[in-house]
This record gives C-alpha cells, sequence and structure tokens, in this order.
C-alpha cells in the first residue's frame, strides 16, 4: 500500500532542500537573522495572567512554623515531666563514706531517715528548691584542730563561721535544699563526722555525682565555734577543702586564735568580715574575690583568678633573723592592701609581694615600727606603694614612668633628726635615712616595684 501524506498549501515551506540536505533560499526570500531560531514558539491564546502566590506562602510559612513551635513545646514538656518522674521515682544513693575521705576515720553519718524535713524555706540560696532539710553535728571537746571537707560535682553552698556563747562544744549545722519532693532525696547527700590520727576532727560533705539525673544539692554550713568573754580559745589546725562554697567568718573578734589555716574553694568569694587572728594562713579560691582583715605573724599566702583582692593586713614581727611574710596573687584584676606593721620588741623583719596582670596594684603601709627591714616586691601594669615618713631603706623601680613624692615629714623619734635621700634622676632607684649616717635596717631594707606602664612611690605623705 503507498501512503502519501497531503500538505497543507496554507503553510509555506520554510526552504528547500538541496541534494547534501542543507536549505537553499531562493532570491526573493532572505535566510533568518542567524539569532532567529528556526522554529517558531507556540502561540497561546486566552492563556491565563500567572496568579501571585507570595500573601499566602508566608500565611502557610507562618502557620508550619507555630506547628512545628507547638510540638517542640510539647515534646520538652513531655521530656521533662518524664525526667521529673524518673527523678522522685530513683532510690537515693547509698554511699560508703570512707571511699570519698580516704585517710579519714569516719565516726558517724547522718543518715537519710535522721534529716528534719522543713516546711519553709530558709535563707540558704537562690534556686527553685522543692525539698529543705537540716541536721547537727557536735565535735568532740577534747578537739585540738578543725576540718571541713566537700565531694561530689553536685554539691555547693555556703560556709558561715561565728561563735556562740550558748554551747560547750564545737557545733555544725547544716540546711540542705534539693530539687526533689521526697523524704528519700535526702540520701543524696551524705554528712560525716571523721576523725584524724592528730586528734583533729571534722565533717565530710558528700553529694551523689557521676549519672545523668543527679540532684543539685545546695547545703547551708554553719560552724559555731564556743567562747566566753573571760577566756580565748586556741585552735592548731583549720582546714576547708570545698569546692563551690562561699566562705564567711564574721563575730571572731579577740577571742578565737588560729595556728595554721588552710582555707580552699573554686568559683565562690572567701569574706573575712572581722579581723582573723593567725600564725600561718594560705587561702585559695579562683573567679571569685577574697576580701576581709587579718592578723598574722609568720606566714599569709592569698591567691585567687580573674578577681579582686581587698585586704587589710596587721603584720607582726619581733626579730631581724625571721621575716613575716605576705603575699598577694591574682590574675586580670586589682589589688589593694592597707598595711600595719607591728613589732614589740627591738628589730622587725616584714616582706610583702603582690602579683597580677593587666591592672593595678596599691600597698599602702599606715604604721610601721622603727628601724625596719621592709622587703616590698609588686608586679603589675600598675603600681603604687606609700610608705610612712619614718621609712629608711633603698627603693627600686623597674617601669617606663618612675614616680617618686616625698612629704615633708618630722623626725619619728622626735629627736629633731634630718632626713636625707638620694635620687637617680629618674626616680628609678634611690635612699631614704633619718640622721647622719644610715642604719644597719636602711641598707637591708628594700622597696621594687615593677609596673609595665607606671611606678609611683610615696614617702610620708599622710
Amino acid at each position: 500500500m503507498i501512503i502519501t501524506d497531503e500538505l497543507d498549501s496554507s503553510k509555506a515551506k520554510p526552504a528547500a532542500e538541496t541534494a547534501s540536505g542543507e536549505p537553499s533560499w531562493s532570491n526573493t526570500e532572505a535566510p533568518p537573522p542567524y539569532w532567529s531560531s528556526q522554529e517558531t514558539d507556540p502561540v497561546f491564546q486566552n492563556s491565563p495572567t500567572p496568579k501571585r502566590h507570595g500573601k499566602a506562602a508566608r500565611k502557610r510559612f507562618l502557620e508550619a512554623f507555630a506547628c512545628a513551635a507547638v510540638v517542640w513545646t510539647a515534646a520538652c514538656a513531655l521530656f521533662s515531666s518524664l525526667n521529673l518522674f524518673r527523678r522522685m521515682e530513683r532510690p537515693p544513693l547509698r554511699v560508703d563514706p570512707g571511699k570519698f575521705f580516704p585517710g579519714e576515720n569516719v565516726i558517724d553519718c547522718v543518715r537519710a531517715g535522721e534529716w528534719a524535713i522543713q516546711t519553709h524555706r530558709p535563707q540558704v540560696g537562690d534556686g527553685p528548691h522543692m525539698l529543705y532539710a537540716s541536721a547537727e553535728l557536735d565535735l568532740p571537746r577534747s578537739t585540738e584542730g578543725i576540718f571541713l571537707l566537700s565531694k561530689g560535682s553536685t554539691s555547693s553552698g555556703s560556709l558561715t563561721v561565728e561563735t556562740s556563747e550558748d554551747i560547750t562544744s564545737v557545733r555544725v549545722k547544716f540546711n540542705a535544699s534539693l530539687g526533689r519532693r521526697t523524704r528519700e532525696a535526702i540520701g543524696d547527700a551524705e554528712v560525716c563526722l571523721l576523725k584524724r590520727e592528730d586528734q583533729n576532727y571534722g565533717v565530710g560533705m558528700f553529694a551523689s555525682s557521676g549519672s545523668f539525673d543527679a540532684e543539685e544539692v545546695f547545703t547551708s554550713v554553719v560552724l559555731q565555734l564556743p567562747t566566753s568573754p573571760s577566756s580565748s580559745t586556741h585552735y592548731t589546725h583549720f582546714e576547708t577543702n570545698l569546692p563551690r562554697f562561699e566562705h564567711r567568718f564574721r563575730g571572731l573578734g579577740n577571742t578565737i586564735f588560729f595556728g595554721n589555716m588552710t582555707l580552699r574553694s573554686s568559683g565562690a568569694p572567701i569574706s573575712i568580715l572581722n579581723p582573723l587572728h593567725v600564725e600561718l594562713a594560705d587561702i585559695f579560691t579562683s573567679n571569685a574575690p577574697i576580701l576581709g582583715s587579718l592578723r598574722s605573724s609568720r606566714h599569709l599566702s592569698l591567691e585567687t583568678t580573674h578577681a579582686p583582692i581587698e585586704i587589710e593586713l596587721e603584720m607582726r614581727s619581733d626579730t631581724y633573723d625571721s621575716a613575716s611574710r605576705a603575699r598577694l596573687r591574682t590574675t586580670d584584676s586589682p589589688i589593694t592592701a592597707v598595711v600595719r606593721l607591728l613589732s614589740s620588741g627591738f628589730g622587725s623583719n616584714f616582706d610583702l609581694e603582690t602579683s597580677s596582670t593587666k591592672n593595678y596594684s596599691s600597698v599602702a603601709i599606715l604604721q610601721a615600727p622603727l628601724d625596719p627591714i621592709l622587703r616590698i616586691n609588686m608586679t603589675d601594669s600598675k603600681t603604687r606603694t606609700s610608705l610612712p615618713s619614718s621609712f629608711e631603706g633603698r627603693w627600686q623601680m623597674h617601669s617606663n614612668t618612675s614616680i617618686l613624692y616625698m612629704g615633708p615629714g618630722q623626725d619619728p623619734t622626735g629627736g629633731g633628726r634630718t632626713r636625707h635621700e638620694k635620687a637617680s634622676p629618674t626616680n628609678s632607684h634611690g635612699k631614704v635615712w633619718w640622721g647622719d649616717q644610715p642604719s644597719i635596717a636602711c641598707e637591708s631594707s628594700l622597696v621594687e616595684l615593677w609596673g609595665n606602664q607606671q611606678a609611683a612611690l610615696m614617702i610620708g605623705m599622710s
């Protein structure tokens, strides 16, 4: 069968093909431009104008976002409810106190059933706590030293040391707050009476750690020391190792004396509201200030990081042979110290050192005995030291800018002696003394200031 295609005569052929298959154009018909297409786009008649859906798209987006927010909120609420239920149903943790306080003899512990549950909220800190409990421990009257320890990453709180005339032995009060409602929750917190071989007694606190749903325990500890107006009490040793515990000493006055004191904390301030009498003190915290007043006859060391030190010091020395020392250290924060140097005999020796970075250090010596050996070493961006007019000794200032102020001053002995001073042209070093010749103490005394930007020394300005 032969099939023939009928061509529509209304459609003109664009061109005739040659034998080679390439189009051939007649002389009367010009070829199309090279940029034009040989195929024409179809023409649509009555094509509708496309609708604009911008407003509807925004509406759909907002609706989807709102639905997602509702689902997320519901999921969080469900997770919190399940977690809270699991916390409330979880049995309390039972620990072996000897495991967490090695080397300490465990005398007794406050068990879960021995805590007194409180219905009101004591002032033990901020936070949405649900359970409040209290307990007490008495240390034997024969104790010569006191120590307080804390273990567990979920434990934090405050320690307040005060005196009481209503007790005859050292008493430790605990107020704990937890985030669970059940009485069994207090089982996560253990408090034990400990004893050391040197007849020192103390307490150890433990809060559970290492589990996903461990409770955060905030414990307010009040340490009461017995006292009477007619006598004083001396403790040979006082130690704390309480991370994340604020320390506060108040109202100890002139009735409580400590031999060797060691305070350890982190992330919490240490405040001494009244003068604290101690022979040796080593005080450390981090990211929190050290504030207060200390009286020492041998050695003081105060150290923190990224926080200021503001302290009043009273240092005592009665001999040239050994120095009464104080060390103050911090980083990125100022040091401010007001110092009184005391001596009840002939000859005294004092050594004071401050160190900080990127800030300033200021030490004001308000009082000093006659003929002391005094060494001051300060390192900071800016250092400033003020000395009484009785000072005799040498000074050295290592700084780009050294500033020296000399007040008028009068003979501290009242003998009418004349003050002499020698200083370099830049005031970077020199010497000052009373009388015709420098004394032995004058030759041994040295004030040395290291300031990256500025060092200033003021003598006899007050």
